[in-house]
């Protein structure tokens, strides 16, 4: 048990050095050095400037305060910039980026094994790659919530109660403010995990009812669809989203398109996981499940790199390649 312990101790030891290791280039430069970056800390101190005597700003702007997608880098900005210079507010919102996907990383993968080993330690040096160099703040920021989300629905799958489901719709509105893929992405995955993940001493059968803790989040994603726009940018309905799903608007257009084939191949790759973990036995993983996991995923990689933008062809391939640093 001590060695245990000690070996414990080790990695989370080596997981706080690699996320101090990556706080080297945030803090080693005079500013971060962000191709959107600029335009946030200029959108935050708009709002942060707002209300002041003689602001030219709400003569020139619309403020929209609605809780949506992409928020979530402005909200965490805007008291950052209220204490400390736009540079330094800007580097310590990257600092908490990498500290928090460092710990979600971890936290992840113990959640399938109580030693998850070296590999957990290298969330912190993942954070530093293109969408944070990129300055998309907000779905940076929305990776790390969606890990702590699938970490907790996890841990809670067999014990649910109001508390802990309060908790993790908290963490699902998080994400929504974050993201929409991400938010899209986090929503089936725990819905996924709440109503078909084995747990010990929960009863099978009922499985719509387990999913449907995650219902506040469900109304969330609701109120987005009715509210996305159109090519004419107008406000769809609900009947509007039942005719674009039914006519099969989304196989003509290159972007949805892409995300609803995406979510479908991680929806497949995630109920293959569930099946591995559930035959898995106490302290190994055997090569057939490993096989049933990478082979699903590399097909998912090779899919999401050649898939053409829609009917009219033209490859997402030198796009998506800019996402690795």
């Amino acid at each position: 048990m001590e060695r245990k312990a000690a070996g414990g101790g080790s990695e989370r030891a080596l997981t706080l050095g690699l996320a101090l290791l990556a706080l080297v280039p945030i803090w080693g430069f005079e500013r971060l050095a962000t191709q959107d970056g600029p335009s946030h800390l200029y959108n935050t101190h708009i709002l942060i400037a707002w209300d002041d005597e003689g602001s030219v700003f709400p003569s020139r702007y619309e403020r929209d305060l609605a809780p949506i997608p992409n928020w979530l880098g402005t909200a965490l900005l805007y008291p950052l910039m209220l204490a400390a210079p736009p540079a330094t507010a800007d580097r310590i919102l990257a600092s908490l980026g990498i500290l928090a996907m460092a710990a979600a990383w971890r936290w992840w993968l113990s959640g399938f094994a109580p030693r998850p080993g070296p590999l957990a330690a290298a969330g912190g040096l993942l954070s530093c790659g293109f969408f944070l160099f990129k300055g998309l703040y907000s779905f940076w920021l929305s990776v790390p919530l969606l890990l702590a989300t699938l970490g907790l629905a996890w841990r809670i799958r067999g014990q649910v109660t109001v508390p802990r489901a309060a908790l993790l719709n908290l963490l699902l509105g998080a994400v929504f403010l974050g993201h929409a893929v991400t938010f899209g992405v986090a929503l089936l995955a725990v819905s996924a995990i709440l109503a078909f993940a084995p747990a010990a001493g929960r009863p099978p059968g009922a499985r719509a009812a387990r999913a449907a803790w995650a219902a506040p989040a469900w109304l969330l994603a609701a109120d987005l669809a009715a509210r996305a726009g159109g090519a004419e940018t107008s406000r769809w309905g609900a009947w509007r989203v039942t005719l674009y799903l039914a006519r099969g608007e989304w196989l003509v257009f290159g972007p949805p398109a892409q995300l609803a084939v995406s979510c479908g191949l991680m929806a497949l790759l995630a109920l293959l996981g569930l099946r591995a973990a559930a035959a898995r036995k106490p302290g190994s993983l055997p090569a057939g499940t490993v096989a049933s996991l990478v082979v699903p995923a590399g097909a998912i990689v090779i899919l999401c790199y050649l898939l053409p933008r829609g009917l009219d062809g033209g490859s997402f391939l030198t796009d998506r390649l800019a996402v690795f640093p």
